[in-house]
């Protein structure tokens, strides 16, 4: 599967700061549409509706647990860094076919340029949904797309448009228990570098075997 992107361009969040009197302590809330299916997108990709009404269940789940965060900008990867967390996804609800968030500033060090970006009032800001999925001829999602989260991104220049990024560089695999699996790969693909072309076929064996046990 693939790392895939996607951008609502031409929406922008809507802010809110909450104030409690006692203590003066200020919460952070961003509003907006975040998630859109039965759209082609400008890579031309569609995303059914009954794919993102299951995996915004998977989300909802993740809330009550509270393990819904996400980060500011475009990571490289589909895992979730801590040291990156900018928000949390606190509600999500539909209309029609297209999905709208509330996210909670954070107060960690990301999250407080979100904040200041919000009390400056000088940058829109946008989401983007980070997934991993594989992608039909047709241009539809699969039924294997996992949504892993909603990110926060600066507001693109170019209005009207839904725009999608996916990252071709690398594979993932989710193995039975969930688990996204990329350094099986990578940690294969680097013993067949280091193959002495004199044991080739007993080094091969082996790292063939190593890689497939680490996919149980």
């Amino acid at each position: 599967m693939k790392l895939l992107w996607e951008q609502l361009e031409s929406v922008t969040l809507v802010p809110e700061i909450i104030t409690e009197g006692s203590t003066g302590k200020k919460d952070y809330f961003l509003y907006g549409p975040s998630i859109i299916a039965e759209q082609k997108n400008k890579n031309g990709r569609i995303y059914k509706g009954h794919i993102i009404e299951r995996e915004v269940a998977k989300l909802m789940e993740r809330i009550q647990n509270k393990d819904a965060g996400g980060e500011l900008n475009h990571p490289q990867s589909p895992e979730i860094n801590l040291e990156r967390l900018s928000h949390y996804v606190t509600e999500v609800k539909r209309e029609g076919n297209i999905w709208h968030s509330k996210l909670k500033v954070a107060s960690t060090p990301m999250g407080q340029i979100v904040r200041n970006i919000i009390d400056d009032d000088q940058q829109k800001i946008g989401v983007s949904t980070r997934g991993l999925g594989t992608v039909g001829k047709d241009g539809y999602v699969a039924e294997d797309f996992n949504l892993i989260c909603i990110d926060i991104v600066g507001r693109p220049s170019a209005p009207g448009a839904f725009v999608s990024a996916i990252l071709e560089a690398k594979e993932y695999i989710i193995n039975e228990k969930g688990e996204i699996l990329e350094k099986a790969y990578d940690t294969f693909e680097d013993k067949l570098k280091s193959i002495p072309k004199k044991q080739i076929e007993d080094y091969l064996f082996k790292a063939v075997n190593e890689f497939v046990r680490s996919l149980k």
